[in-house]
């Protein structure tokens, strides 16, 4: 059965004013994100209506965990206040030394067996200018680029979280290694260091989603320099 497939354009809006309320309180916490391209939330569009279902849901609930936390008068950047509180609506149950393996300087990332994010701090926004559109719609291959072989190893952990073959906090030892955006506006590229993964469990059991968690060394723009380059030309 097709959920909301009689009421998508409902659902499209209600994506739209989600993806615009979360745009606005990040800003607030002196974040800029674009909620989506000028024609709309295109990427959503393009989704099965199941899809769209499960992500709004996913979404929708992430957003109303933020704007709890800012109506309480907490900061955004409270990260593991934030990852508690998700943990929370979600009947999440992690590892229960996660929380003491993340710090202020992670960005963290929850994602989906689809390899869709479902969770990101707003640390992760230094390393990301794509839409909130993009970013949640596409899987993270069409979004970002690097080695191969980090690429296949994350794929290979990824694969091992949500089998049960990998437990525990994995402890990523990949090194240092550069993440480029494919297609977005800044083009940021940027050296990073993989720090922890684990698998997040749900209450009545089985994995339903792998956290991520890894450190910006630096990060810069190639738009940037290209915009230079021509200017130099």
């Amino acid at each position: 059965m097709l959920l909301f497939s009689d009421r998508q354009p409902d659902l499209i809006q209600s994506f739209r004013s989600c993806l615009s309320h979360f745009s606005g309180m990040a800003e607030k916490n002196g974040i800029k994100i674009m909620p989506f391209s000028p024609q709309g939330p295109l990427h959503f569009e393009r989704l099965s209506p199941e899809l769209q279902y499960r992500l709004y849901l996913h979404f929708s609930s992430y957003v109303s965990i933020c704007a709890e936390i800012v109506e309480e008068g907490r900061s955004l950047r409270d990260d593991s206040y934030l990852l508690w509180r998700y943990f929370k609506r979600q009947g999440i149950l992690p590892n229960s030394e996660l929380l003491a393996s993340v710090d202020s300087r992670d960005v963290i990332e929850i994602y989906s067996p689809e390899f869709t994010q479902l969770f990101r701090n707003l640390k992760f926004f230094s390393i990301c200018s794509y839409t909130l559109d993009q970013l949640l719609c596409l899987p993270f291959w069409e979004l970002f680029t690097r080695e191969q072989k980090v690429t296949a190893s994350l794929m290979e952990i990824g694969h091992g979280l949500f089998t049960g073959k990998v437990s525990g906090i994995h402890q990523w030892n990949s090194g240092i290694h550069t993440v480029e955006e494919i297609s977005s506006p800044a083009l940021y590229t940027a050296k990073i260091e993989n720090k922890i993964a684990s698998a997040l469990h749900a209450q009545k059991g089985g994995v339903v989603a792998v956290i991520h968690t890894f450190r910006v060394l630096s990060c810069e723009s190639r738009a940037a320099h290209q915009i230079e380059g021509k200017d130099n030309q």
